[in-house]
């Protein structure tokens, strides 16, 4: 069954997030220019019918084929490029293609895949069949508690755990090597994001996993200036990030209209950016403790614009940006070509999101009903 949608372009406003900086961070900046090739897109949505359907879950592509993770019943239902539905792997148990529950899923350049359960880790074949189970080392055994307490230091691994809240699927990313990339988060007493500016100066938003060793043994990256400058908005304290050419990764922050590039050195390379269209981002200052500011989470998110997804496309290098305009029933699609230029600027349907491509379409997740039982994704050509 295939529905059509409308996706229109407006008018795309060239306001950059960023004030002035020092001269090193001035010459990182590639002012994107406005380029605009593609005034509308036309998606259609597939509708899928999978064996069980708990109500909730994420999309991946993976090859030629759509994946969708049920993930309260770990069921991994496989798809061709039309909706039809093909297979089923995993599912909740102890048995050799089987896991307890399931996370985060990424397949690596290998043909495996990692499959993230809470605080353990699962490595499957390229067949689905269980490799290998342990934990992820953060080599917290080995700090000393008290000197990590009373002296923070952004630079200790044992600072840092699993930042679930930029961890929206499929933010966990694989370099060419198999190492793994994932977002970590800062929740020291002295060093967190509701009271402390060394936090939005210092602490680190990436990790590095060794998949073979399980071991952490990079940490790198801080967040956007634009945190500092609003003192404080840790309702919006979140980041995607996807991995790109040469091994390059491409961060976008939920308050900043900036990308930015690191290496794959992990160094921070250049920024590029333009800002959405008709975003409202006059974000209400808090500072409190969690739960005050917790409360206002949902609220927030509805009212203020903000950046949510991130991918990007290494064949036709291709980067796909989607954000929400705040108080609107819209969402918006940027796309920036290799040179860094914005290309398109279009409106979506509120949880479109681009995440992979089967020659000649982009698909974007965005149709999970619980309430009416009802899955599907959409697809769309550029042209």
């Amino acid at each position: 069954m295939k529905l059509s949608h409308c996706l229109s372009t407006g008018l795309c406003l060239l306001l950059f997030s960023c004030n002035k900086t020092s001269n090193q961070q001035d010459e990182m900046l590639i002012r994107s220019v406005k380029t605009i090739q593609f005034q509308s897109l036309k998606a259609d949505s597939l509708m899928l019918n999978p064996p069980a359907f708990s109500g909730s879950g994420f999309f991946k592509i993976l090859g030629d084929s759509i994946y969708f993770l049920d993930d309260r019943r770990s069921v991994l239902s496989v798809f061709n490029s039309e909706g039809k539905f093909c297979k089923k792997y995993l599912g909740e148990g102890e048995g050799p293609g089987e896991t307890k529950r399931v996370n985060k899923l990424l397949t690596l350049t290998d043909g495996r895949h990692f499959v993230l359960s809470d605080f353990t880790y699962s490595l499957y074949s390229p067949a689905w069949q269980r490799l290998a189970t342990g934990q992820i080392d953060w080599e917290h055994k080995n700090a000393d508690e008290n000197e990590i307490l009373n002296n923070p230091n952004p630079e200790l691994l044992a600072m840092y755990g699993f930042n679930w809240m930029s961890a929206t699927s499929p933010c966990l990313a694989a370099r060419s090597n198999n190492r793994i990339i994932f977002p970590i988060s800062c929740e020291h007493p002295k060093m967190n994001a509701f009271e402390h500016e060394e936090y939005y100066k210092s602490a680190r938003i990436l990790a590095e996993l060794d998949v073979n060793t399980g071991k952490i043994d990079t940490i790198f990256g801080t967040r956007s200036p634009q945190y500092l400058q609003r003192r404080f908005i840790p309702n919006f304290d979140f980041y995607q990030f996807t991995v790109a050419s040469g091994d390059s990764l491409i961060v976008s922050f939920a308050a900043d209209s900036l990308l930015f590039v690191y290496d794959n050195k992990n160094k921070l390379a250049k920024k590029f950016g333009v800002s959405g269209r008709d975003m409202k981002t006059d974000y209400h200052a808090t500072q409190g403790n969690f739960e005050e500011v917790e409360s206002h989470f949902q609220e927030e998110m509805k009212k203020y614009g903000h950046y949510d997804f991130l991918w990007h496309d290494q064949k036709n290098k291709l980067t796909f940006r989607s954000y929400k305009k705040g108080e609107s029933k819209l969402s918006g699609l940027q796309v920036y070509n290799g040179q860094y230029n914005l290309i398109a600027d279009v409106d979506t349907p509120w949880d479109f999101q681009v995440i992979g491509y089967i020659a000649p379409y982009y698909y974007a997740s965005g149709i999970i009903n619980e309430e009416k039982e009802i899955l599907g994704i959409y697809r769309f050509a550029l042209k």
